[in-house]
């Protein structure tokens, strides 16, 4: 098996360093070295992850794919492909019988990565986490597949997006930001240093109250919150529907604690969408949801324009 990992920083480098070039822009990717080409143009790939799948359909490599994990609906011929089961789950029998030369999974996925380690199958762990993982993500699957260029055209692509959505709202007041994916006991499961999920926040130019926070998925306290002063709070849910009647206990879970900025000023949002938690393609379209909820006096402008 040959395990394919960003460890192996020689094959090529792919480094984005975000808001430090002139203007404070994206600095373009630096271009792979050169790849194998495959003599039939493609291979058969069991692909564990809904954005790993959307990379595929969004560099055009779609017909590479053999099997995924559960949850992969977007694009909606991406239902169509047997399940695998999960990263922590894995069904081998299933694996074995779709005889893939390729496995691709998000982060470790130890058990995936023994399962082709025993079987002899390639294995590739992409990044997942931060906006930098998003835009290194295609340009290091698309090395894989041998169709390098592919990838880094999607990469430019959405660096170019997240670019023009930064300067459009790079000049509207910083405002205080809490994210919330889900409450406990007192506790809301947040985003942290690091995640994608913050940095898009802080790209739109608001300011992430959690972002000091080391976890990229932290439990922060309400005490925590309530001491941080949030002047926008907004409730992120990963479904594709949601009724009113869920949508307004979100929104009832707040409105006790007036002496935040965001109760007082009803600036409580409820996000709700599948693509929400995808670290893939269409994080463009989560900045901008983002920005629009933070943002809704620059939203109506636009729209009248």
């Amino acid at each position: 098996m040959k395990l394919l990992s960003l460890k192996l920083s020689y094959i090529f480098i792919a480094t984005f360093l975000f808001f430090g070039c002139d203007g404070g822009g994206f600095k373009h990717p630096a271009v792979p070295s050169p790849t194998r080409e495959f003599e039939d143009g493609s291979r058969r790939v069991i692909a564990y992850g809904p954005s790993i799948v959307e990379f595929f359909y969004a560099m055009g490599l779609e017909d590479q794919i053999v099997g995924v994990s559960p949850y992969c609906d977007h694009p909606s011929d991406a239902k169509n492909f047997p399940v695998v089961g999960t990263a922590n789950e894995p069904n081998v029998e299933k694996i074995l019988v779709l005889q893939p030369d390729l496995i691709v999974a998000l982060g470790k996925a130890h058990k995936l990565m023994s399962i082709a380690r025993h079987r002899k199958i390639e294995f590739l762990s992409l990044p997942a986490e931060s906006i930098q993982d998003v835009l290194q993500a295609p340009i290091i699957l698309a090395h894989a597949l041998g169709k390098p260029r592919v990838g880094i055209s999607v990469s430019e692509h959405l660096r170019l997006e997240l670019e023009e959505i930064r300067q459009e709202y790079s000049r509207l007041p910083e405002l205080d930001v809490l994210l919330v994916m889900g409450s406990k006991n007192n506790k809301v499961f947040s985003a942290g240093k690091g995640s994608f999920l913050t940095e898009l926040v802080e790209l739109v130019g608001a300011h992430s109250i959690t972002s000091d926070m080391e976890q990229r998925w932290p439990m922060v306290s309400l005490e925590t919150v309530l001491v941080r002063r949030p002047e926008v709070i907004l409730v992120l849910d990963g479904r594709a529907n949601l009724s009113s009647e869920v949508r307004a206990r979100f929104l009832l879970e707040w409105e006790m604690h007036t002496t935040l900025p965001a109760v007082r000023r009803k600036r409580v949002h409820v996000l709700n969408g599948t693509f929400l938690m995808r670290s893939g393609p269409r994080i463009p379209l989560i900045a901008r949801l983002i920005a629009d909820s933070i943002y809704p006096d620059h939203l109506a402008s636009r729209k009248s324009e």
